[in-house]
C-alpha cells in the first residue's frame, strides 16, 4: 500500500535477530520523520513497512499501534479502508466495527474486487445473527465479481459457494443447488476435476441434494468428494474429515450403519486431533440417532 522497501527486509529477517532488525525499521522511521515530517509520504511508507515487519514476526500489538497511527494521518479513503481491514485482522474484538467502517468507505468508491471481497468477509461475520443481510451481501459480492472478472474465474465459484451455503441455511435448497452446480462447472474447467476445491463443492452440492431427500444422487458426489480430498489434501485434513463424516451420515441414514459409523469415527478422530470439538460433538450426536 505505502512502501516498497519491505520486500528486501523480509527476505533477510529470518536469518537476523528480529529485535535488531526491528531497530533498523524504527531508526528509518525516526530519520524520515526528522527529514520530512510525520505526515510525509516517505515517512508513512516507512511506518507501514515497520508495521508489516512487526506483524510478520508475531508482534501484533506493535503492528496495530503503527497501523492506527497511519489511520490518524491524512491518508486517502481507499488506503484508510485497507488499513481498517488490516487492523481488524489484528484485533478480533473490534473487527466487526472496523470492517463495517471499511465497507462504508469502499461502497463510496468505484465498485471492484476489493469491495466484493469485503462484502463476502462482512457477510460471514454477520451471517449467524442476520442471515438475510448476509445473503444480500454475498449476492452483491457475486455481482461485482462477475462484472470485474467475467463468468469463469475461480473466484466466481467461491462466491457461488458462499452464497449457496447462506441460502442453504435458510432452507432455500433449489437456489443453493443451482449455485453449487455453477461453481462446480467453473472449477472443473479452470482447476481440473481433481482439485480440492472441486471436492469441497461436491460436498456442498451433495448436502443440498441430501436435504431434499435425493440421497441416491448425493451419495456418488460425496464418494467422489472424499476421494478427491483424500488424494489432494490427505486423510487427516479437516476438509476430508468433513466430507467423510457427511458420507458416513448419509450411509447410516440409508440403512448402512456399519460402513457409515466407520467413516464417522474416522472423521471424529481427525477433528479430535485438531481440537475441533464442536465438530466432534456434532458427529457424535449423529451417531446416537
Amino acid at each position: 500500500m505505502f512502501g516498497v522497501w519491505l520486500g528486501l527486509a523480509l527476505a533477510v529477517h529470518d536469518a537476523a535477530n528480529p529485535a535488531q532488525f526491528g531497530a533498523l525499521f524504527e531508526q528509518r522511521v525516526a530519520r524520515l520523520e526528522m527529514e520530512h515530517g510525520g505526515g510525509h509520504a516517505a515517512t508513512l511508507a516507512a511506518i507501514y513497512d515497520y508495521a508489516l515487519f512487526l506483524k510478520s514476526t508475531g508482534q501484533k500489538e506493535g503492528a496495530e499501534r503503527l497501523l492506527r497511527r497511519l489511520l490518524a494521518s491524512a491518508v486517502e479513503p481507499v488506503q484508510a479502508a485497507g488499513l481498517l481491514e488490516e487492523v481488524a485482522g489484528l484485533n478480533a474484538r473490534e473487527a466487526p466495527a472496523l470492517l463495517e467502517k471499511a465497507l462504508a468507505i469502499r461502497e463510496k468508491a468505484a465498485p471492484g474486487v476489493e469491495l466484493a471481497r469485503l462484502y463476502a468477509r462482512t457477510a460471514a461475520m454477520i451471517e449467524e445473527r442476520d442471515p438475510d443481510a448476509a445473503i444480500a451481501r454475498y449476492r452483491s459480492a457475486l455481482r461485482i465479481y462477475e462484472k470485474a472478472l467475467g463468468m469463469e474465474d475461480p473466484r466466481i465459484a467461491i462466491a457461488c459457494n458462499d452464497l449457496g451455503l447462506a441460502l442453504e441455511s435458510r432452507e432455500r435448497y433449489q437456489e443453493s443447488e443451482a449455485l453449487y452446480r455453477r461453481a462446480l462447472a467453473i472449477q472443473e474447467k479452470a482447476l481440473g476435476p481433481r482439485h480440492p476445491e472441486v471436492g469441497v463443492t461436491l460436498n456442498n452440492l451433495a448436502g443440498a441434494l441430501g436435504a431434499t431427500s435425493r440421497t441416491r444422487l448425493a451419495e456418488p458426489l460425496l464418494r467422489r468428494a472424499v476421494a478427491i480430498l483424500e488424494s489432494s489434501l490427505g486423510p487427516r485434513h479437516l476438509r476430508t474429515a468433513t466430507a467423510m463424516g457427511n458420507l458416513g451420515d448419509l450411509l447410516a441414514a440409508t440403512g448402512r450403519p456399519v460402513e457409515g459409523g466407520r467413516l464417522q469415527e474416522q472423521a471424529i478422530a481427525v477433528f479430535e486431533a485438531a481440537g475441533d470439538f464442536a465438530s466432534v460433538a456434532d458427529l457424535r450426536s449423529r451417531l446416537r440417532r
